[in-house]
């Protein structure tokens, strides 16, 4: 347990600081440039982050899982791993330009969307990087080197606000910030004997194919996120949209510390699959933690957020202000799904969350068409807290009525070959 709250201060506290200065240039584009460009900035975010989520295919966690099993074959792991996160990313960009082409959109959206894609991309190779240091315990590192690029991003975006930068430079500097993170994390790696081989074309096709199952959970679970700003986006005015997207930057940090936070107990998950009672134990009392934390944070944020959104982003976004205490309401249920979710994928549970993932991003679409339709921004925010709260039920119905945790991947090829 303490092990692994080191772990979870180190991993989330360096990510909290990066999220903070990411949260820093957000403000600066809502208060220089307006609701209209915050908005498109925010739907540019959203539909980059889906895409290069499915993109990724599961590989982050597959990192871990491969790594573990896989000890004396790592850097042939590795750049199996590098090589097919490559080729996915390549048919993803291939498929973005086409829908910017159908979609006929501005110059001024393309230079947005393109700096928003390369840096969400930048980020995606960071993470999988990241899962790599957590395979062989070495988190402490992320934190540091995390610590380095907020201290970067929030001096340039203060320099950006003294001198008005245009929103095309600030877009740069985070680009360049994500960048260097990313260069840092391949030091560490290699410092620590850990670096890329190359692979043959059917090992990476394998990994691809083991990773998939993780790919479409992780994918679903984010266009789950992100459904809520892309259906409003092409439902009201982007000026409108700047004003919900206000409310949601916030809310998606809490998400980002749902994923890291189950990233961190995923490992001690798997190594507990095997004892249905420990890990019972395990799940348990990380989810009577979150109950007793989280909830009195979430009834706090509710009664301040109204009054400290207009002070953030201001005057213009005190519409936001309402829209960001409803979806605070969701905040248990977002961690508790995380500890759920990783639950079901330590113990091979493809079923469970898939079909939880699957059903919940169904009835997103469906509750964001109704209510967004009716209700506005209103409408998005009340569906958040209404997912949240079914997929919860959703996690917590199949847990229970599962007989106990089978074996939690299988096994890889080097294993088998070594038999």
């Amino acid at each position: 347990m303490k092990r692994t709250i080191e772990n979870l201060v180190s991993v989330i506290g360096g990510e909290a600081m990066v999220r903070v200065a990411n949260f820093a240039a957000a403000l600066v584009i809502a208060r220089v440039h307006g609701a209209f460009v915050f908005g498109l900035y925010a739907t540019s975010l959203a539909t980059a982050t889906v895409a290069v989520m499915f993109a990724d295919n599961g590989l982050q966690t597959s990192a871990m899982t491969e790594l573990g099993n896989n000890r004396q074959a790592s850097n042939n792991v590795i750049g199996q791993l590098y090589l097919a996160k490559t080729a996915l990313i390549m048919v993803t960009l291939v498929l973005l330009l086409g829908i910017g082409l159908w979609l006929d959109i501005s110059h001024f959206a393309w230079m947005v969307g393109a700096l928003v894609t390369l840096r969400t991309i930048i980020q995606s190779y960071s993470q999988l990087q990241m899962s790599m240091l957590k395979s062989t315990g070495r988190m402490k590192v992320i934190g540091v080197i995390q610590s380095i690029h907020s201290a970067i991003l929030l001096c340039g975006t203060g320099l950006a606000f003294k001198h008005g930068w245009g929103v095309l430079g600030l877009l740069g500097l985070l680009v360049a910030g994500q960048t260097l993170e990313a260069v840092l994390l391949a030091r560490s790696l290699w410092r620590a004997g850990i670096w890329p081989t190359w692979p043959g074309a059917g090992s990476c096709w394998s990994l691809i194919l083991r990773s998939t199952p993780l790919g479409i959970g992780y994918g679903l679970a984010n266009l789950i996120v992100r459904l809520d700003t892309i259906v409003l986006a092409a439902l009201i005015p982007m000026s409108e949209m700047g004003q919900f997207s206000a409310a949601d930057m916030i809310l998606v940090i809490i998400y980002v510390v749902a994923w890291l936070s189950g990233s961190v107990l995923l490992p001690e998950m798997i190594r507990r699959a095997g004892m249905p009672g420990h890990l019972h134990t395990y799940i348990k009392k990380w989810t009577r933690l979150v109950l007793v934390t989280v909830t009195p944070c979430a009834l706090l944020g509710y009664w301040l957020v109204p009054k400290i959104i207009p002070f953030l982003y201001g005057p213009l976004f005190s519409r936001a202000g309402a829209l960001a205490s409803l979806m605070l309401l969701a905040t248990p249920f977002i961690l508790l799904n995380s500890v759920h979710a990783n639950r079901a994928i330590a113990t091979g549970s493809r079923a469970t969350y898939l079909g939880v993932f699957a059903l919940t991003a169904v009835v997103t679409l469906a509750l964001n068409y109704v209510l967004d339709h009716s209700l506005g921004a209103k409408g998005a925010a009340a569906a958040i807290v209404i997912r949240e709260l079914g997929m919860f039920a959703g996690f917590w119905m199949l847990a229970s009525r599962a007989p106990g945790p089978a074996p939690q991947f299988s096994p890889s090829p080097y294993i088998e070959s070594g038999r």
